[in-house]
Protein backbone atom coordinates (compact mmCIF):
# COMPACT_ATOMS: atom_id res chain seq x y z
CA UNK A 1 0.00 0.00 0.00
CA UNK A 2 1.02 3.55 -0.56
CA UNK A 3 1.39 5.89 2.40
CA UNK A 4 -1.98 7.46 1.61
CA UNK A 5 -3.71 4.07 1.39
CA UNK A 6 -2.11 2.90 4.63
CA UNK A 7 -3.27 6.09 6.40
CA UNK A 8 -6.82 5.64 5.14
CA UNK A 9 -6.84 2.03 6.32
CA UNK A 10 -5.67 3.06 9.81
CA UNK A 11 -8.37 5.74 10.07
CA UNK A 12 -11.02 3.20 9.06
CA UNK A 13 -9.71 0.60 11.55
CA UNK A 14 -9.65 3.18 14.35
CA UNK A 15 -13.26 4.14 13.63
CA UNK A 16 -14.46 0.51 13.44
CA UNK A 17 -12.47 -1.03 16.29
CA UNK A 18 -11.87 1.93 18.63
CA UNK A 19 -14.31 4.84 18.39
CA UNK A 20 -17.31 2.64 17.60
CA UNK A 21 -16.61 0.17 20.40
CA UNK A 22 -15.98 2.77 23.09
CA UNK A 23 -19.33 4.26 22.09
CA UNK A 24 -20.98 0.83 22.41
CA UNK A 25 -19.55 0.36 25.92
CA UNK A 26 -20.68 3.81 27.10
CA UNK A 27 -24.14 3.23 25.61
CA UNK A 28 -24.38 -0.17 27.31
CA UNK A 29 -23.44 1.37 30.64
CA UNK A 30 -25.96 4.20 30.44
CA UNK A 31 -28.83 2.01 29.22
CA UNK A 32 -27.92 -1.08 31.29
CA UNK A 33 -28.54 -3.19 28.19
CA UNK A 34 -26.30 -5.73 26.48
CA UNK A 35 -26.78 -4.87 22.76
CA UNK A 36 -25.65 -8.25 21.52
CA UNK A 37 -24.03 -8.07 18.10
CA UNK A 38 -23.49 -4.30 18.14
CA UNK A 39 -19.77 -4.62 18.90
CA UNK A 40 -17.35 -5.12 16.00
CA UNK A 41 -15.23 -7.45 18.15
CA UNK A 42 -17.61 -10.12 19.45
CA UNK A 43 -21.30 -10.83 19.81
CA UNK A 44 -21.25 -10.42 23.61
CA UNK A 45 -18.73 -7.67 24.21
CA UNK A 46 -16.04 -5.35 22.87
CA UNK A 47 -13.63 -7.13 25.26
CA UNK A 48 -12.44 -3.61 26.13
CA UNK A 49 -9.58 -3.88 23.65
CA UNK A 50 -8.11 -7.01 25.25
CA UNK A 51 -8.21 -9.02 22.03
CA UNK A 52 -6.03 -9.92 19.07
CA UNK A 53 -8.01 -7.40 16.99
CA UNK A 54 -6.88 -4.35 18.98
CA UNK A 55 -3.39 -5.80 19.39
CA UNK A 56 -3.08 -5.96 15.60
CA UNK A 57 -4.46 -2.43 15.36
CA UNK A 58 -1.62 -1.18 17.57
CA UNK A 59 0.84 -3.27 15.58
CA UNK A 60 -0.31 -1.65 12.31
CA UNK A 61 0.04 1.82 13.84
CA UNK A 62 3.59 0.93 14.84
CA UNK A 63 4.26 -0.45 11.36
CA UNK A 64 3.06 2.80 9.79
CA UNK A 65 5.38 4.82 12.05
CA UNK A 66 8.33 2.59 11.15
CA UNK A 67 7.70 2.27 7.40
CA UNK A 68 7.04 5.96 6.80
CA UNK A 69 9.53 7.34 9.34
CA UNK A 70 6.93 9.34 11.29
CA UNK A 71 8.32 11.78 13.85
CA UNK A 72 6.81 14.41 16.13
CA UNK A 73 8.39 17.10 18.25
CA UNK A 74 9.51 15.76 21.63
CA UNK A 75 7.69 18.44 23.63
CA UNK A 76 4.52 17.87 21.61
CA UNK A 77 4.66 14.14 22.44
CA UNK A 78 5.11 14.85 26.16
CA UNK A 79 2.27 17.39 26.24
CA UNK A 80 0.05 15.07 24.20
CA UNK A 81 0.71 12.12 26.50
CA UNK A 82 -0.11 14.01 29.69
CA UNK A 83 -3.11 15.73 28.07
CA UNK A 84 -4.56 12.30 27.26
CA UNK A 85 -3.80 11.17 30.81
CA UNK A 86 -5.60 14.21 32.26
CA UNK A 87 -8.66 13.66 30.07
CA UNK A 88 -8.81 9.97 31.05
CA UNK A 89 -8.56 10.96 34.73
CA UNK A 90 -11.41 13.49 34.40
CA UNK A 91 -13.46 10.94 32.48
CA UNK A 92 -12.82 8.34 35.19
CA UNK A 93 -14.06 10.72 37.90
CA UNK A 94 -17.17 11.61 35.90
CA UNK A 95 -18.30 8.05 35.11
CA UNK A 96 -17.23 6.20 38.26
CA UNK A 97 -20.71 6.54 39.79
CA UNK A 98 -22.54 5.65 36.57
CA UNK A 99 -21.02 2.21 36.08
CA UNK A 100 -19.88 -0.66 38.30
CA UNK A 101 -16.25 0.06 39.38
CA UNK A 102 -14.65 -2.72 37.32
CA UNK A 103 -16.67 -1.92 34.21
CA UNK A 104 -15.85 1.79 34.52
CA UNK A 105 -12.12 1.06 34.72
CA UNK A 106 -12.36 -1.15 31.63
CA UNK A 107 -14.08 1.64 29.70
CA UNK A 108 -11.73 4.53 30.45
CA UNK A 109 -8.61 2.36 30.75
CA UNK A 110 -9.39 -0.20 28.04
CA UNK A 111 -7.09 -0.72 25.08
CA UNK A 112 -9.93 0.20 22.73
CA UNK A 113 -10.17 3.72 24.18
CA UNK A 114 -8.86 6.20 21.55
CA UNK A 115 -7.17 8.17 24.34
CA UNK A 116 -5.25 5.11 25.53
CA UNK A 117 -4.22 4.38 21.94
CA UNK A 118 -3.10 8.01 21.60
CA UNK A 119 -1.03 7.63 24.79
CA UNK A 120 0.73 4.63 23.27
CA UNK A 121 1.30 6.55 20.05
CA UNK A 122 2.84 9.55 21.83
CA UNK A 123 5.04 7.25 23.94
CA UNK A 124 6.33 5.41 20.86
CA UNK A 125 7.03 8.64 18.98
CA UNK A 126 8.79 10.06 22.04
CA UNK A 127 11.23 7.16 22.28
CA UNK A 128 11.52 6.16 18.63
CA UNK A 129 14.79 8.11 18.26
CA UNK A 130 16.02 7.29 21.73
CA UNK A 131 19.17 5.16 21.55
CA UNK A 132 19.80 3.10 24.67
CA UNK A 133 22.09 0.12 25.16
CA UNK A 134 22.17 -1.88 28.36
CA UNK A 135 22.73 -5.63 28.34
CA UNK A 136 20.54 -6.32 31.40
CA UNK A 137 17.59 -4.23 30.20
CA UNK A 138 17.85 -5.56 26.65
CA UNK A 139 17.88 -9.10 28.02
CA UNK A 140 14.87 -8.52 30.27
CA UNK A 141 12.95 -6.74 27.52
CA UNK A 142 12.74 -10.03 25.63
CA UNK A 143 9.99 -11.10 28.06
CA UNK A 144 7.72 -8.10 27.42
CA UNK A 145 5.45 -9.94 24.98
CA UNK A 146 5.34 -12.99 27.26
CA UNK A 147 4.30 -10.70 30.12
CA UNK A 148 1.56 -9.22 27.94
CA UNK A 149 0.24 -12.72 27.16
CA UNK A 150 0.25 -14.29 30.63
CA UNK A 151 -0.05 -11.47 33.21
CA UNK A 152 -3.82 -11.87 33.28
CA UNK A 153 -3.38 -15.41 34.58
CA UNK A 154 -1.51 -14.19 37.68
CA UNK A 155 -3.53 -11.08 38.59
CA UNK A 156 -6.58 -12.86 40.12
CA UNK A 157 -4.24 -14.85 42.39
CA UNK A 158 -2.47 -11.85 43.96
CA UNK A 159 -5.29 -10.62 46.25
CA UNK A 160 -5.28 -7.13 44.76
CA UNK A 161 -8.77 -6.40 46.12
CA UNK A 162 -7.48 -7.00 49.66
CA UNK A 163 -4.41 -4.76 49.54
CA UNK A 164 -5.95 -1.91 47.53
CA UNK A 165 -8.08 -1.02 50.57
CA UNK A 166 -5.14 -1.04 52.98
CA UNK A 167 -2.82 1.87 53.81
CA UNK A 168 -1.13 3.70 50.94
CA UNK A 169 2.30 2.29 51.84
CA UNK A 170 1.09 -1.29 51.94
CA UNK A 171 -0.80 -0.81 48.68
CA UNK A 172 2.28 0.64 46.95
CA UNK A 173 4.48 -2.15 48.34
CA UNK A 174 2.02 -4.73 47.03
CA UNK A 175 1.95 -3.06 43.60
CA UNK A 176 5.75 -3.06 43.34
CA UNK A 177 6.06 -6.65 44.56
CA UNK A 178 3.29 -7.74 42.18
CA UNK A 179 4.98 -6.05 39.20
CA UNK A 180 8.35 -7.60 40.04
CA UNK A 181 6.91 -11.06 40.68
CA UNK A 182 4.84 -11.14 37.48
CA UNK A 183 7.78 -9.99 35.39
CA UNK A 184 10.16 -12.53 36.92
CA UNK A 185 7.66 -15.31 36.21
CA UNK A 186 7.16 -13.96 32.68
CA UNK A 187 10.91 -13.87 32.10
CA UNK A 188 11.24 -17.47 33.33
CA UNK A 189 8.41 -18.57 31.02
CA UNK A 190 10.07 -16.73 28.13
CA UNK A 191 13.42 -18.45 28.73
CA UNK A 192 11.83 -21.91 28.94
CA UNK A 193 9.95 -21.26 25.70
CA UNK A 194 13.03 -20.01 23.83
CA UNK A 195 15.14 -22.90 25.20
CA UNK A 196 12.95 -25.45 23.43
CA UNK A 197 12.03 -23.44 20.32
CA UNK A 198 15.66 -22.53 19.56
CA UNK A 199 16.57 -26.20 19.53
CA UNK A 200 13.58 -27.14 17.41
CA UNK A 201 14.36 -24.41 14.86
CA UNK A 202 18.02 -25.40 14.71
CA UNK A 203 16.98 -28.96 13.86
CA UNK A 204 14.51 -27.74 11.23
CA UNK A 205 17.16 -25.51 9.65
CA UNK A 206 19.19 -28.60 8.79
CA UNK A 207 16.66 -29.46 6.14
CA UNK A 208 16.88 -27.52 2.93
CA UNK A 209 13.52 -26.38 1.62
CA UNK A 210 13.19 -25.34 -2.01
CA UNK A 211 10.74 -22.66 -3.02
CA UNK A 212 9.36 -22.17 -6.49
CA UNK A 213 8.94 -18.68 -7.89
Amino acid sequence: MSKREFKRMLILLLIVFSFWNIGVDVLKGYSHSNFQGLSTIGIESTQYGYSIVNFLLLYLIGAYIRLHNVHLNKNFCIIGYFACTAIIFIWAVKIKNLFPPLEASYIYGGYHNPLVIAQALFAVLLFVKFSFKNHFINEMSGAVFTCYLIHGFFLPRLQIDRYVHDTILIMLAHILITIGLIYILSYGTHKVYTFFTDRIFRKLNRYEIHYWE
